[in-house]
């Protein structure tokens, strides 16, 4: 088994990187990403924790990008997480990420909630890191919802009193910032892609293409059989490749499972065929790029 979409304390997780590791080598994953959201700062002790338990560890980053109504997010896979554009391109959106929580806390009080940024924050290991699931953690603790999926259902999600958007970069710039630093550009959760129409999707899928897109992931809890088959069709006939992962942001999350996707079944180790081959052709092509 594998996991190639997981969050830690860096961004919205609730297990720090070096938990994240000892709970997948406990449930013998044989290969975990760290994609924490806008954010690499959880990448040193996670590759560092995943080379003393001789578990494969992939340095990874998850940009949430321009494109309405707020559903459209690109994985990076073995990017370079020291590359100076792209901490300086993270840095920008976490930016945007910490000036729209008082925004979002000013939405919800004025629908009746009586909650502080500081109990937000106090949710975070780093303010500059806040995002909506900090708010959803909060909420829960302090009995105004269930559980993080009502939060999101019904207050913090695009169309609801407590959502208010931030300044985000377009896919395409996305795209370039993974590709700047020697990463791998992949479609997170396509099912919440909102494209009206599977046409549309294809349509928007093909334009990102044109931008440097590699890979579709397909097995995703949320996903049915269904919808991975399609979007595996759709990766074999643009020439993408095809990853998986959990999302998987701790043990609150109840519908979501370390090293399960699709229906919660175990995500095949088998997507690493694809991903290693990429690594091995982007390392060979780099040794014989010319010195400028």
């Amino acid at each position: 088994m594998v996991d190639l979409h997981i969050h830690s304390t860096a961004s919205d997780g609730s297990l720090t990187p070096a938990e994240l590791v000892f709970e997948g080598k406990k449930l013998g994953l044989e290969a975990m990403a760290l994609t924490d959201h806008d954010t690499v700062g959880g990448i040193e002790t996670f590759l560092l924790t995943a080379e003393s338990e001789n578990l494969t560890a992939i340095p990874a980053v998850e940009i949430g990008v321009d494109f309405l109504p707020d559903s459209l997010h690109i994985l990076g896979y073995y990017i370079n997480h020291w590359n100076e554009q792209l901490v300086k391109g993270l840095e920008e959106i976490r930016k945007s990420r910490k000036e729209r929580a008082p925004r979002m806390i000013d939405n919800l009080r004025r629908y009746g909630f009586d909650i502080t940024l500081s109990e937000i924050l106090a949710e975070t290991s780093d303010d500059s890191t806040v995002g909506r699931f900090h708010f959803a953690r909060a909420m829960v603790r302090k009995g105004f919802v269930k559980d993080p999926k009502e939060a999101f259902d019904k207050y913090l999600s695009a169309g609801t009193p407590g959502y208010y958007p931030r300044k985000k970069i377009l896919p395409c710039e996305a795209i370039e910032l993974i590709l700047t630093a020697g990463g791998l550009p992949v479609i997170a959760h396509p099912k919440f892609v909102d494209t009206d129409t599977p046409a549309k999707f294809e349509k928007l899928l093909r334009d990102l293409i044109e931008c440097g897109l590699k890979g579709v992931e397909a097995y995703y809890p949320k996903h049915t059989k269904e919808e991975e088959k399609r979007y595996i069709f759709l990766a074999s006939k643009y020439n993408l490749l095809v990853t998986g992962g959990s999302d998987y942001h701790g043990p609150d999350c109840r519908n979501y499972k370390l090293g399960y996707g699709t229906e919660l079944e175990p995500i095949p180790h088998t997507i690493m065929d694809g991903i290693e081959q990429w690594k091995k052709a982007s390392l060979k092509k780099n040794q014989h790029q010319p010195e400028l």
